[in-house]
């Protein structure tokens, strides 16, 4: 049991490293996107 839940947390791990090398690289697409949705809510 122990190893299955460490091995999941692992894979979780290296997961959300690989989102976060994705993130980087796009985080002024991201910024972009963010600022268009504040400003499409702001309109509503």
């Amino acid at each position: 049991m122990d190893q299955a839940v460490s091995y999941k947390r692992c894979k979780f791990k290296k997961i959300l490293q690989i989102l976060a090398l994705i993130a980087q690289k796009q985080t002024a697409e991201f910024a972009n996107f963010f600022a268009n949705s504040a400003a499409y809510l702001v309109t509503l």
